[in-house]
């Protein structure tokens, strides 16, 4: 399993690294945000903070095991936080999710 996100790879992929087919998913279409590939340099990120949020209720929980398993190696540098949110919480939970994305900033 490689490390994602990661330089060339674009979301079906990383859909595809969680055993699913994007297809499979409703409304997933293969438009430009989802079949792009990444570009980024994966050492200048490498120390910084980084947060990961799930959302529990998420129509794409069935893939976040991939991330999951990226914070589990990496260890240090992660701060995972869990929401009871669809995959839209700046809909679904605005003010929660604001105040999150604060929080994460400030580190």
């Amino acid at each position: 399993m490689p490390h994602c996100p990661i330089p060339g790879l674009t979301l079906f992929d990383l859909i595809a690294y969680g055993s699913r087919d994007p297809m499979s998913f409703e409304g997933l279409e293969p438009d430009a945000p989802y079949v792009e590939k990444l570009q980024f340099d994966g050492r200048k990120i490498q120390s910084l903070p980084k947060t990961y949020i799930l959302c529990t209720q998420s129509e794409f929980a069935s893939v976040t095991h991939v991330a999951m398993q990226k914070i589990a190696a990496a260890r240090e540098g992660w701060t995972y936080i869990e929401i009871p949110s669809s995959h839209v919480p700046m809909a679904s939970m605005p003010e929660r999710f604001s105040l999150l994305l604060l929080e994460a900033a400030e580190k």
